[in-house]
């Protein structure tokens, strides 16, 4: 297969990751991918996680495991699969292929897992992480440039529960100008203490900015 930036020592392992579990009961073969993308779904969380983990030290725990999911997930593997034309190379019974399976998306986003296992078996780690970053790194810099990050109300709840607290709420305390051009202010609670305050045009960007603040004295980030 031409399209891979991968030559397979066993090809075997290629044709595994391209036989759909309906055209291997059609034909009575006793394998089809669905193993191999088991095995590849994991190999692609790992080497994601890992790049993102070097790649974005400033990120948080919590949106690194944003930015992950929205990495490794049907829609951008489908996205890599359509590039490649990979529905037109997938072995599909012919009620499969009459419902159009070669082009369904999650059939098509299992098969790019099963390549990246069937990769990983016939190459180890290192070769199965430069085939994923060669597939996915164009689409890992574009997700990650158009992320938001600043969730901080999302972030104070997540470390606020992890330390045992439960009650938090936020409170427009006042709010100042004209109608056409009004400022709010917010504040946040913790057990009913205040930890922090914030303006903003909008009441949601004035609780955001009481929760950076917040943060900010808690937890120094």
């Amino acid at each position: 297969m031409d399209l891979l930036d991968y030559r397979f020592n066993n090809i075997d392992k290629l044709d595994e990751a391209l036989t759909h579990s309906s055209y291997a009961y059609e034909h009575s073969l006793d394998y089809y991918n669905e193993r191999l993308e088991l095995l590849g779904d994991s190999v692609l969380n790992l080497i994601i996680t890992d790049y993102l983990f070097n790649t974005y030290p400033e990120l948080s725990e919590g949106n690194l495991s944003k930015l992950r999911s929205n990495i490794v997930s049907e829609k951008p593997l489908y996205k890599v699969a359509a590039a490649m034309n990979l529905g037109s190379y997938l072995l599909l019974s012919r009620g499969e292929k009459l419902s159009h399976g070669d082009m369904r998306p999650s059939t098509l986003a299992d098969t790019v897992e099963a390549i990246i296992g069937a990769v990983y078996l016939d190459g180890g780690f290192d070769a199965a992480k430069t085939f994923v970053l060669s597939l996915l790194a164009p689409i890992i810099e574009e997700t990650a440039s158009i992320s938001n990050f600043n969730d901080y109300k999302s972030e104070l709840q997540e470390r606020l529960q992890f330390d045992g607290y439960t009650d938090i709420k936020y409170e427009i305390i006042r709010e100042e100008g004209p109608d056409h051009d009004k400022m709010f202010f917010a504040e946040v609670k913790v057990d009913g203490k205040p930890v922090g305050q914030g303006s903003g045009k909008s009441k949601k960007d004035a609780e955001q900015k009481a929760a950076q603040q917040a943060l900010s004295v808690l937890f120094g980030t």
